[in-house]
């Protein structure tokens, strides 16, 4: 009898002390979260038309992209938009990095971000007349298109969400996002993206860089539970010790 009264305690002890030891360990455990941090690092955007060679819109606040006809020479020309950013004001940590372009009309066709290898333009140089050292074979950058609703505005903006992570430890990178796909001459489709000029910055061309923190508890007061948890464990365990033994007393003798 003595025994088990001995084995009953214990369990019960062991038991509270576990309530308490198992929060405990769970607040302790280092996680990661992961955090968005927006930087309006566009320093130079602009778009070339291939109908006027010698034009420059650097100073436009909507960026075209698409094709369309010409009214005189009924031939398809050809926009695309081209944009350098500055990449030294990287985080510490960061997984992914991303140039978040929003539009203002988005058409039918795809659009397809390229690298571009020379950062030496600028925006009040470049004309579809200008020489840009693109990858060759083209590096096309991965990219996403996301739908999001303007709540109070009333209408829905597209954003290309390009991955730019294999580049990010470069100073600046620029790419041009130009069709990626014509179906025939006589026809329109026609894109037009905020511009680093446009009055409103939330929806200039950004970077996201994704930023991973690792959370680490602080540790002060697990001492002090464990020996509360014990303490009561041992009091619940010879508490019922005691409960025993009075029933065990009461119990009718034969």
């Amino acid at each position: 009898m003595k025994n088990k009264k001995i084995i009953i305690a214990s369990i019960l002890t062991l038991f509270v002390f576990g309530i308490f030891l198992f929060p405990i360990t769970i607040a302790t455990e280092t996680y990661t979260t992961i955090e968005e941090r927006e930087d309006f690092s566009c320093v130079d955007d602009t778009y070339i038309y291939s109908g006027w060679s010698y034009v420059n819109s650097g100073n436009s606040p909507l960026l075209t992209v698409g094709y369309d006809v010409d009214d005189y020479t009924l031939e398809t020309e050809y926009y695309a938009a081209v944009f350098k950013f500055d990449l030294t004001n990287r985080p510490e940590n960061y997984a992914k990095v991303e140039a978040v372009l929003t539009f203002k009309d988005h058409g039918m066709i795809t659009l397809i971000p390229v690298y571009i290898a020379d950062n030496s333009w600028n925006e009040e140089e470049l004309t579809s007349d200008s020489t840009l050292e693109v990858d060759y074979p083209p590096t096309i950058l991965p990219y996403s298109t996301n739908l999001h609703l303007i709540f109070g505005i009333g209408f829905v903006d597209v954003t290309y969400d390009i991955d730019i992570t294999e580049y990010s430890e470069f100073q600046f990178i620029s790419f041009v996002l130009a069709t990626g796909y014509i179906s025939s001459d006589f026809e329109e489709d026609i894109s037009t993206i905020y511009s680093k000029e446009y009055p409103i910055e939330s929806v200039r061309p950004k970077i996201v860089w994704t930023v991973e923190h690792e959370i680490v508890p602080q540790q002060n007061n697990e001492i002090l539970f464990l020996i509360i948890g014990l303490a009561i464990g041992l009091i619940v365990g010879l508490v019922a010790v005691g409960v025993i033994i009075v029933l065990n007393k009461r119990k009718p003798k034969i």
